[in-house]
């Protein structure tokens, strides 16, 4: 057999990985199989085979592409390492999901939607999907430095004598809870809803998220009367 180049390799394993993306728009992450890869890529099973040994390989690869095709790392750790006050850093921060699922909800959207219904059907798959991909979640990244920034904040605040009205672990649930619902119906809505059945309160993202960061930062700054 002639030996062939890398780029050739590597635009076979692209051609794969789309294949792979396409049937992700028609089924749930945890049910695509390598016959629904090989059926959509067009090439044969020996040819699928070659590149990977299963499908969850596949989905590996996929995941890291697709985390990398938006880098919002440099941007979280820029905003953390500022010399800017709580408020202007915590708001910095929540305006990053905004931007991202306006531009591309599919990527940071229903991607992480389905990893986490894909975590709740078969957790130990779905661990060691992504303990093979090549790139940290975006928005864990994300998460951990909100989570970080209100944690020094509150700890700042109450050794300070302050008498705080909401606990760490109030501000932080609410905050996780209110990011995932509005997430999940913004994808729901936009992906899984029956035609006509779109809730046009929830399809404004940037006003939800809005409301929800005003909501946070007046939970940080009540304090007990």
């Amino acid at each position: 057999m002639p030996k062939v180049s890398k780029e050739y390799m590597d635009n076979k394993r692209l051609l794969i990985i789309d294949a792979a993306q396409r049937v992700l728009e028609k089924k749930t992450m945890s049910t695509i199989t390598m016959q629904d890869v090989i059926n959509e890529s067009g090439l044969s099973q020996g040819g699928i085979y070659r590149f990977f040994k299963d499908v969850d390989e596949i989905l590996a690869e996929m995941i890291s592409i697709l985390r990398g095709r938006i880098d919002i790392i440099s941007k979280v750790d820029e905003i953390a390492a500022s010399n800017a006050d709580f408020e202007t850093k915590f708001k910095a921060l929540a305006d990053i999901p905004i931007k991202l699922m306006e531009d591309d909800i599919y990527q940071l959207g229903k991607t992480d939607y389905e990893i986490a219904l894909f975590a709740i059907n078969y957790p130990e798959r779905i661990n060691k999907i992504l303990s093979n991909t090549t790139r940290i979640s975006n928005k864990g990244y994300l998460r951990s430095a909100m989570y970080k920034l209100v944690k020094d904040e509150v700890e700042r605040r109450l050794n300070s004598g302050s008498k705080m009205y909401y606990t760490f672990d109030d501000i932080i649930s609410y905050i996780v809870y209110s990011y995932t619902g509005i997430e999940t119906e913004a994808v729901f809505n936009k992906y899984y809803a029956s035609p006509g059945q779109t809730i046009c309160t929830l399809s404004d993202v940037r006003r939800m998220f809005t409301i929800m960061t005003e909501n946070a930062i007046h939970m940080i700054n009540k304090e007990v009367v």
